[in-house]
């Protein structure tokens, strides 16, 4: 059966027509999201940040603060790395909150926020186009249990090397701070140190976290001694990088805790076997830290 030209000039007509509206549609939608209509933003600015704390009682106020979370009025905005500039796009009267972020086992790619750092809360008014620059000052929660903190400054110190060890821990001094140092070097192989005070699990899913200051030229081992009745594990947690200054890891113990909360007790330990590319391996650490809730 023929079909009229009347036919064809209709559908392709139609065709060119809604083709048309299509484009159309999608110049008008492409318009808004390139314009849109949000308003000039105010700015927060947090360019640094402190810790503030009781040296006699939860130790040096150094910290290894990387991020800040932040809220206004509720609505949550983001995790931002330091120094931090962002736009907020409210105005008027503003209610702030900045949480301090670490890297969990100093791992860049695991930020999360530090339970144990308390809230700043800010009460302020945002403007557009305007900056408002906050330098917060955290301190611990009220709630923070301090288990164990060992800074090395006394004599008597709260680790004790064991019988494997072929080295003991030495006092060293930087920056006018006493620090432990294990020197690997020789046939002075390994190095494996206890703490002295033996500790508690906290109850299921409470925040556990160890801190620690450390600067080593070969990997060394942290790790927990888990008794419980019948039964002695000696669990490493995570094996750490050489690193050429001194740095500041947060290590999460939550789940081992968790997972293990009925045992009698734990130890905290401290191993290395020295590498066979080095003729002197050696480990500092200070300011050791066990915190929970």
């Amino acid at each position: 059966m023929a079909i009229s030209k009347h036919k064809i000039f209709t559908s392709t007509r139609l065709k060119q027509i809604t083709f048309t509206l299509l484009l159309l549609s999608l110049f008008n939608s492409s318009c808004d999201y390139i314009n849109p209509d949000e308003g000039i933003p105010a700015f927060i600015a947090v360019d640094t940040v402190k810790l503030s704390t009781i040296s006699y009682s939860q130790g040096p106020n150094n910290h290894n603060i990387s991020d800040v979370w932040v809220s206004v009025n509720g609505d949550f905005l983001g995790v931002f790395e330091l120094p931090a500039e962002f736009p907020v796009l409210q105005e008027g009267s503003a209610e702030i909150y900045i949480r301090a972020g670490i890297k969990k086992n100093g791992i860049a790619a695991s930020r999360v926020r530090y339970p144990f750092y308390d809230n700043i809360r800010i009460d302020t008014v945002l403007s557009p186009a305007q900056t408002l620059t906050f330098s917060p000052t955290f301190e611990y929660m009220p709630e923070t249990i301090f288990d164990w903190f060992e800074n090395f400054e006394d004599p008597g110190i709260s680790l004790d090397t064991t019988y494997i060890s072929d080295v003991g821990i030495n006092d060293s001094t930087t920056n006018g701070s006493t620090v432990a140092s294990i020197i690997l070097k020789g046939d002075k192989d390994d190095f494996q140190a206890v703490s002295i005070n033996q500790f508690t699990f906290p109850e299921p899913s409470a925040a556990l976290y160890l801190e620690m200051d450390y600067k080593c030229n070969q990997q060394f081992i942290f790790g927990l001694i888990i008794r419980s009745p019948g039964n002695t594990d000696m669990a490493p947690v995570m094996m750490i990088n050489p690193i050429d200054k001194w740095n500041k890891i947060y290590i999460d113990l939550t789940y081992i805790s968790t997972t293990n909360y009925t045992s009698d007790n734990y130890s905290v330990y401290f191993a290395a076997t020295k590498s066979d590319t080095l003729s002197r391996a050696e480990i500092l650490i200070d300011n050791i830290k066990l915190v929970h809730f």
